[in-house]
């Protein structure tokens, strides 16, 4: 076989793509490691010998009744993609025991709960701590608890003009007749919902100018630290994201991320450790933080600050995801339907590389018209392959054909289609978007197969259609055409609903280009 033959260079390219296809597959949908390491619990600090501390915790919890309050705000719909939250607060632990999203068919899990805790003992300050209530009205909630150790501990939430964006501080002042060191962490924890694969909750920060991923499988495995106080830390679940950023960075030592398992589900901790500080008698000091909750919306990440828009990646093609999900929704605004907006956006996109993919299909017909005196050739020079190649570059220069056309539909195809996957695979704007029957989330597999199962036919019928011109002398091209469509089939089942339809479409719409050719080059003939 020829090495400079351009059949051969095609299934090169038709085999590197298959790889790489394949490679991708495993990355997202390989099988999961089987071990996993659960990590040992972490050590509870030696309370001191004075009999307050211990005492304390016991007459609080019986003195101070559980108490939890409500609060809600509307977004508007022209701001958000879906409008409305609602908080739940609860004295114990003064914590945010529920962020609920409005809109959504179900029900999303969001519990941050942002707990102050002591980190060294020092102070009789944890999550099961119990405050007072002192105030509450439609934007706000205040809890106070004055600790054995006469430390008043205020924690105050706000709920922001910002969409989503929720503020909250916690004020240490030192009520005592000698002076007090503390050490605090801010807590935020989440648990993995039982309706979402456990790859899709993972804890992020930004620290030293740097934006760190870690999946929930790898912190099951070992806990990450943060050597330096980050700029934020957040959990991501895919389309939401949570984040707790420090309002004075300065005051913040450090950060941990840690895996831990409660009634069987799996779950993430964040920890902001502060600075230890000193209260002399009557000092205070304030942490401040701002947490959005909230979808990952890119225009509702810009507003709500600490560069938490980092979270939204698109990968490689992000520069084409983008302005497709911009155009997407630009459609989706007119036809109100996100699969009608879809098949739009593929008829936009095919009619933009009409051109191209013409000059494609055209040479691939001449190709077919050269075959019987390119077979000549081969045979004429079988015994001289370098000879061979030589006067088969000659003969495609003379007949005005470029033999690496065949390949252009393809290449043109794969950075659309990846974009495409990536756009539709992060994209907030789709989630739970439906479209018509069987299909009620468009980010979602096709429940049934349906799109998946066209689409492998649709690649079929077009190969069908306008034959690709493959040398007798190269049998394997012909598996290698022939497998493609059972081979994209095949992955197309676990991938986004929305990536079949566009692929199925975009299929349909070059089987109507080629049958076009192929008349056109019957009436020249």
């Amino acid at each position: 076989m020829n090495p400079e033959s351009p059949d051969l260079k095609r299934l090169f390219l038709a085999v590197f793509l298959m790889t790489a296809l394949l490679m991708a597959y495993n990355a997202f949908f390989g099988p999961k490691p089987g071990a996993k390491v659960v990590p040992k619990p972490e050590a509870v600090p030696a309370v001191p010998v004075a009999p307050k501390p211990i005492t304390a915790p016991k007459i609080e919890v019986a003195n101070t009744p559980l108490i939890t309050r409500e609060l809600a705000k509307t977004v508007s719909e022209s701001v958000a993609v879906r409008g409305g939250y609602k908080a739940l607060f609860s004295n114990e632990g003064a914590r945010l025991q529920d962020w609920d999203l409005q809109g959504y068919q179900e029900s999303l899990d969001l519990t941050p709960e942002f707990i102050a805790q002591s980190r060294d003992g020092n102070l009789t300050l944890s999550d099961k701590t119990r405050y007072e209530l002192v105030s509450a009205d439609l934007n706000s909630i205040v809890f106070q608890k004055i600790t054995p150790e006469n430390i008043r501990v205020t924690r105050r939430y706000s709920l922001t003009d910002k969409p989503f964006v929720v503020r909250h501080e916690v004020e240490f002042t030192n009520q005592g007749t000698r002076p007090q060191v503390l050490s605090i962490d801010m807590v935020m924890r989440t648990l993995e919902s039982h309706k979402h694969n456990e790859d899709q909750l993972a804890a992020a920060w930004h620290v030293n100018d740097k934006h760190k991923r870690f999946a929930l499988k790898d912190l099951e495995e070992k806990p990450e630290t943060a050597p330096n106080g980050p700029k934020y830390v957040s959990f991501d679940r895919r389309y939401f994201l949570m984040t707790l950023a420090p309002e004075n960075n300065s005051q913040i030592e450090s950060a941990k991320a840690e895996f831990f398992k409660a009634n069987q589900q799996k779950g993430l901790t964040l920890k902001l450790q502060a600075k230890t500080m000193q209260l002399e008698p009557g000092a205070s000091q304030t942490l401040g933080f701002s947490s959005y909750l909230g979808p990952k919306q890119l225009e509702l990440l810009q507003t709500a600050g600490h560069g938490i828009e980092e979270n939204i990646d698109y990968g490689w093609f992000g520069v084409l995801s983008r302005p497709l999900l911009w155009l997407l929704v630009y459609i989706y605004n007119w036809v109100h339907n996100f699969g009608i907006a879809i098949i739009l956006l593929t008829v936009l996109i095919k009619l933009l590389t009409f051109p191209l993919t013409q000059k494609s299909f055209a040479s691939q017909q001449e190709m077919k018209k050269i075959q019987p005196e390119l077979k000549e050739l081969q045979k004429k020079y079988s015994h001289d392959k370098a000879a061979l190649g030589q006067k088969q570059m000659e003969f495609y220069k003379e007949k005005g054909i470029n033999p690496m056309a065949g390949c252009l539909p393809m290449l043109i195809q794969m950075p659309v289609w990846f974009a495409l996957y990536q756009m539709l695979g992060n994209s907030v704007e789709l989630y739970e978007q439906p479209f018509y029957g069987w299909i009620t989330d468009l980010t979602r597999p096709d429940p049934y197969y349906v799109f998946p199962v066209v689409m492998g036919l649709s690649m079929l019928v077009s190969q069908w259609v306008i034959p690709p011109a493959i040398d007798d002398s190269q049998p394997q091209m012909k598996y290698v055409l022939w497998f493609m469509p059972l081979f994209l089939t095949f992955i197309m089942l676990n991938l986004p609903a929305g990536l079949s339809l566009y692929m199925l479409v975009n299929n349909l719409l070059t089987i109507a280009q080629q049958v076009y050719v192929r008349q056109l080059s019957e009436s020249k003939a």
